[in-house]
């Protein structure tokens, strides 16, 4: 492991690498550095070599080597988790972790195998018995969440622990092996494999992870065959033990999954880059996490400190998206800020919290989620309507704008715009009225951009405008014939007409979508001046500049 790192700091400070990428070999090298159980256990059965001298001699190396990694890992979490703690909480940390490693081996174990002793032989397993080491498993997942571990150590630790072998050992795999090789295993490798995309993959920075694999691979090998052949073991099984040391399989699918971002986090971070933060116009993120109130008799709100992180920062998904704000806000140093919030209240009450930070920020849009979640078929995956209630509620009474992000970036691929050269296209569907007109405001902020395509697309109704009409927009919708039989096939309501079409899976897009509404007070538009003097004109929020100047222009007419 430590030769690889190495390299990597090496690469690191010479070759100018992409961020992503950077913050990516850390977690490349270890997964080329370890050698998982279960992985070489697969391997030698599907081989058939599982009772040969290698066979057993693999199998008690793996071993070993997973309880060498757990130990590492449990250590490792302990000291992200108290980074800026007293050596007093670090010394809780390490005893919680043992006694729960100790409550496995001297209180799950003698009732594990007081439940074998107790089974005749030749008899079935009582399924009160399998339904028991289920629920220790659930519990020591728990437990080792409690305690600030990943919820894997506890159930591996009790894996290691429960005897092989009939009858407990043959009646779990009778009960699981069926459901899990047949069913799970093959969905979690398909999905695993639908969500790589590889063409995706930017083969400018390809060789130096070909260069970190290939020096893991070689070294991994030399560690095993010179141990071997200090031992006097013949050369060809050195080798041939070193190649199945080397085995790589599911573990490591496991943990690179574990360890990558969340899906939103690319669209979140493009958005906020391609709204252009400059000397001219500065871009100030405040970020606020909402958490159901699980536990707690009263609401809480925390205030993310610079460099601070708390206990469960380590462990959960809202440090991914405050590290890749982090990143953002480095990229635009000096021209966007960005302060973080965490809110923990119950569900009906959450719009309160956004409306409140809205309006202590001063802020100008607030963007919200929306509530159905796609899978990567393009299908729906998930409905909170938790969240939808949330978010018509802040429509209702946000103090600023809002914007509802349908995030599709899973069925695409979306990569973050920081750390890719490539084109981000932007379309606008400008009807007409104040919320295309916000739209098309924050349209004209991301065309400034450099790597932003911008295109406005403007719908009229043939026929029922005239051509001075056509050049100034009324700030209101055009006749509601337009949306006409529309509105009867809604499906959600705070997205509108046409933000539901784009939103619904039967519309066949892959572009995530943001919904705009204007700022609205007591749910009615923002009163712009209706009295303005000759030759003035309302102004948006964001000061929209306007003249009548002839632009060149594309017509296109459609018939009925």
């Amino acid at each position: 492991m430590a030769l690889p790192t190495a390299l990597a700091i090496v690469l690191k400070n010479y070759i100018p690498l992409e961020a992503n990428l950077l913050s990516a070999l850390p977690y490349i090298v270890s997964s080329q550095s370890i050698t998982a159980f279960p992985v070489i256990a697969v391997l030698l059965t599907e081989l058939r070599i599982l009772n040969t001298d290698i066979g057993r001699l693999s199998i008690a190396a793996a071993a070993f080597g997973d309880i060498i990694g757990v130990s590492l890992t449990a250590i490792g979490f302990s000291v992200l988790e108290n980074k800026n703690g007293s050596a007093q909480t670090s010394v809780l940390i390490l005893l919680s972790i043992i006694a729960l490693l100790i409550g496995i081996i001297y209180i799950l174990r003698p009732i594990i195998l007081w439940m074998r002793n107790s089974t005749l032989e030749g008899k079935p397993v009582k399924d009160l018995y399998i339904f028991s080491i289920f629920v220790f498993v659930l519990v020591t997942g728990f437990l080792s969440e409690v305690i600030g571990q990943h919820y894997v150590l506890g159930p591996l630790v009790l894996g290691l622990v429960v005897p092989d072998g009939p009858p407990i050992g043959a009646a779990l795999v009778t009960k699981l092996d069926a459901f899990v090789m047949g069913f799970f295993y093959p969905t979690y490798l398909a999905v695993s494999g639908l969500q790589t995309n590889v063409f995706e993959i930017n083969f400018q920075v390809l060789w130096v992870v070909c260069v970190i694999i290939l020096l893991g691979f070689l070294l991994q090998l030399a560690a095993v065959m010179l141990p071997a052949r200090y031992y006097k073991m013949p050369m060809k099984d050195s080798f041939v033990l070193a190649l199945i040391m080397n085995a790589k399989g599911v573990a490591e699918l496991v943990l690179y999954n574990l360890w990558k971002g969340s899906e939103s986090i690319p669209t979140i971070i493009n958005i906020l880059e391609v709204s252009y933060a400059s000397h001219e116009s500065t871009v100030a993120v405040t970020a606020l996490f909402l958490e159901e109130l699980v536990g707690r008799a009263g609401p809480v709100l925390v205030a993310h400190q610079p460099h601070h992180h708390s206990q469960t920062d380590t462990i959960n998904s809202s440090n991914q998206i405050v590290n890749a704000l982090k990143q953002y806000e480095h990229h635009n140093e000096g021209y966007a800020s960005v302060q973080s919030f965490t809110s923990m209240t119950v569900y009906e009450t959450m719009h309160d919290d956004v409306c409140q930070i809205a309006v202590n920020r001063r802020a100008t849009i607030v963007i919200v989620p929306f509530h159905r979640k796609f899978g990567i078929d393009g299908g729906i995956e998930s409905l909170n309507r938790a969240v939808q209630d949330m978010n018509i509620r802040i429509l209702e009474k946000a103090p600023c704008s809002v914007g509802i992000l349908i995030d599709r970036g899973i069925l695409n691929g979306s990569r973050s715009i920081l750390t890719s050269l490539s084109t981000y296209h932007v379309v606008v569907l400008y009807i007409g009225g104040a919320d295309d007109a916000e739209a098309l405001a924050y349209g004209a902020r991301m065309a400034k951009h450099e790597r932003v395509d911008l295109t406005v697309v403007r719908f009229l109704l043939f026929g029922s405008e005239n051509t001075a009409d056509r050049k100034r927009d009324r700030r209101q919708h055009p006749d509601r014939c337009l949306f006409e039989g529309l509105e009867q096939w809604s499906e959600c309501p705070e997205p509108v007409v046409v933000g539901d079409m784009l939103a619904s899976q039967d519309f066949g897009i892959k572009a995530s979508v943001l919904v705009m509404q204007q700022q609205r007070i007591r749910g009615k538009l923002v009163n712009h001046n209706k009295h303005a003097i000759p030759n003035e004109r309302d102004q948006l929020v964001h000061d929209v500049p306007f003249d009548d100047l002839p632009r060149g222009s594309w017509s296109i007419s459609v018939d009925r």
